[in-house]
């Protein structure tokens, strides 16, 4: 699962990457506005959900569409972009297979 439960051991580890998550989310908020508050909540809600699989990525259109619209950084457009296109979707269901 593209997740912290996926990707990190259950204990503090898990726990601490959740609350740099959360305090990431809120400085977006502090700083960027709620648009970008959002987009930045939407994508930590999957990273810290202990159930999220490729379908679920579908939370992140949003966030995605916000991004390239808000976004006044060349490198964070590309990256937005990038993510819209589903090549990066299809290698991660390739490394599943």
């Amino acid at each position: 699962m593209p997740n912290l439960h996926g990707l990190l051991p259950a204990g503090p580890i898990e726990w601490c990457a959740t609350l740099a998550v959360v305090l990431a989310t809120a400085f977006v908020v502090s700083r960027f506005g709620y648009r970008m508050g959002l987009a930045a909540a939407l994508t930590g809600s999957l990273l810290v959900s202990y159930h999220a699989y490729v379908q679920d990525a579908v939370i992140l259109i949003p966030a995605i569409l916000i991004v390239l619209e808000e976004a006044r950084g060349l490198a964070l457009r590309y990256s937005a972009l990038a993510l819209s296109t589903p090549i990066p979707w299809i290698l991660l269901l390739a490394r599943r297979a």
